[in-house]
């Protein structure tokens, strides 16, 4: 990664070291965290750091008046790093339902979760809600009160979430709701999303094995052979929601950059 970054500028090599760190932060979790200990006191750094981070979003959302907070993480990463200790509460109070540490757990991270207000967040909260009710299952740990409170907890983060972002949200409108009543009337920074999503996977079916090389920003001549295509195939979205042919392309999703 580090080599075929390197060859591509000092962008793309800072880029690498990045992809690079978080597999190394991944597996060092994997290789040090032996004991439910081990496991529990990396649990308790994030439950410290979101209290922290929640603190200052509370106090953001009050002088901003609403809206979603990017305490001192930034919007995404506060989501994120809210959803690991979020999760960890959960799955504490199938252990013990009054436990005072899951509930900790559970409110700070789900504070977390709903102002930074990540959707993808919520996409991995969801994810994980599966794999920690698989488990219950496995280990024969179902309980009425605990199943109600992950439900509950769900559905207060879920609508929250939603309503912090239902202005990102407007393809949803445009699908399932009334006709629009002029162009780009439900246009959103998800309906930009889609559009971005559908060239980088255009860009990736062509170039499926070595793909077209490590950059910081795909540069013009990458993908504006695919713009006329993306143009014709959401018509009705407004031209500045397209990449322009002239300068660097910023794929905006995880899965494609």
């Amino acid at each position: 990664v580090l080599g075929t970054a390197a060859h591509n500028g000092s962008g793309a090599f800072v880029s690498g070291v990045k992809v690079c760190e978080l597999a190394g932060l991944g597996l060092g979790a994997a290789a040090f965290i032996r004991t439910r200990g081990d496991l529990l006191a990396l649990v308790e750094i994030f439950v410290a750091v979101s209290v922290v981070a929640d603190a200052y979003g509370l106090w953001q959302f009050l002088q901003n008046a609403g809206g979603r907070q990017p305490s001192f993480l930034g919007e995404h990463d506060y989501a994120a790093t809210a959803t690991l200790p979020l999760d960890s509460g959960l799955a504490g109070l199938y252990d013990d339902i009054g436990s005072k540490r899951a509930w900790t757990a559970t409110v700070a991270g789900g504070i977390g979760c709903i102002l930074g207000a990540a959707l993808a967040s919520l996409v991995g909260l969801y994810l994980g809600v599966v794999a920690l009710l698989w488990l219950v299952r496995e280990r024969r740990r179902f309980a009425i009160r605990p199943l109600i409170a992950t439900a509950a907890t769900l559905a207060v983060i879920t609508s929250a979430t939603l309503a912090l972002r239902a202005g990102s949200l407007g393809f949803l409108q445009s699908w399932f709701g009334k006709p629009p009543s002029r162009p780009g009337q439900y246009a959103s920074s998800w309906s930009q999303r889609l559009i971005y999503t559908y060239i980088g996977t255009r860009i990736f079916v062509d170039h499926p094995l070595l793909g077209t090389g490590w950059w910081r920003n795909l540069p013009p001549k990458e993908f504006v052979p695919y713009l006329p295509d993306a143009r014709r195939r959401f018509s009705d979205q407004p031209a500045r929601y397209f990449p322009r042919p002239d300068t660097d392309f910023i794929p905006q999703q995880t899965y494609d950059e």
